[in-house]
């Protein structure tokens, strides 16, 4: 089945989690590092999810009141039946739903994630080998230093300041894609945030007189 890969934004927004074993303390660590608001309902909870501080526990069995307020909802019981329930009446309301033990009644998947800083590595395999994605998430992971994350933030950073500077669009452009090479990250990588800050002003500087050639790095 074909999916569509997006970043949800869900900082302050009430995410619902049906379930208090050890699969729903993988996705509420997932939600709260991504600011959710949760929501945990279960007769039960394991140890680690009564440690935790930071979310509403409901200990009582679920029913469709559970599914009031909320923008998306995870459905990790142990019970199948309860589990089916959750996705129907999470459709018939229009709420998103990811079924743990059903990929065909997920209307999401969540991927195998690898976070440096603001970077996100995703990989997903449509529900069918989770596995496998964070096999292939740990490769990818291994061969992404610090120093990605890092020029994220300095990217950002960066546009900020070109966009003070450069009134032309595509000059701006011209100037970020630089920034976004394996030049630009060796740099980062070797000698740390100010001589790249440097390299940054002299690239703005040559774009800006129209030169195309790149600044030396030293």
């Amino acid at each position: 089945m074909p999916t569509y890969p997006v970043e949800l934004k869900l900082t302050g927004r009430t995410v619902l989690v049906v379930g208090g074993g050890e699969v729903a303390v993988r996705k509420v660590a997932g939600l709260l590092q991504a600011g959710a608001t949760v929501r945990i309902v279960s007769p039960n909870f394991c140890q680690p999810l009564l440690n935790l501080r930071e979310v509403t526990r409901e200990a009582r069995a679920y029913s469709p009141e559970c599914l009031d307020g909320v923008c998306l909802v995870f459905a990790c019981t142990d019970d199948r039946q309860v589990n089916a329930a959750v996705a129907a009446d999470a459709r018939a309301r229009g709420i998103w739903c990811n079924v743990a033990d059903e990929p065909s009644e997920c209307d999401f998947f969540v991927p195998a994630v690898h976070r440096q800083g603001e970077l996100s590595i995703s990989v997903g395999t449509g529900g069918a080998s989770p596995r496998l994605a964070a096999l292939l998430r740990d490769r990818l992971a291994s061969h992404s230093g610090p120093e990605w994350g890092i020029l994220i933030e300095e990217l950002a950073r960066a546009r900020g300041l070109i966009k003070t500077r450069v009134a032309d669009p595509g000059l701006r452009r011209q100037i970020l894609d630089t920034l976004c090479t394996e030049c630009s990250i060796r740099l980062l990588a070797t000698r740390g945030r100010e001589p790249w800050r440097r390299w940054f002003e002299r690239v703005t500087e040559y774009r800006l007189q129209g030169r195309t050639e790149l600044p030396e790095t030293s």
